[in-house]
């Protein structure tokens, strides 16, 4: 499933691929499965950001600013690329 529209645009969470130039379902609030990219603050109630390095991922948030948009937060520990559950505020 991919994740995040597209790099720099945080939209949604797709519950499937999503090819161009077509239309699909996002999920921007709620529980939801994620793919953790690192260990970075993946704890319960950690808030995460899109990965920079690899689409489709997400990542501890570690600093503020725009690059490091809020997308939300650890509903459950992981560990680096499994799936995890987190609560999106993507609105």
């Amino acid at each position: 499933s991919g994740q995040f529209a597209s790099p720099g645009v945080y939209t949604g969470v797709g519950v499937y691929a999503i090819p161009a130039a077509n239309y699909g379902w996002l999920q921007v609030h709620g529980p939801c499965a994620v793919i953790n990219e690192t260990t970075v603050d993946a704890a319960i109630g950690k808030t995460i950001k899109p990965s920079a390095n690899t689409a489709g991922n997400v990542t501890g948030q570690t600093t503020g600013g725009l690059s490091n948009m809020i997308v939300g937060q650890w509903i459950e520990d992981e560990a680096t690329t499994q799936w995890g559950a987190a609560f999106l505020t993507i609105e």
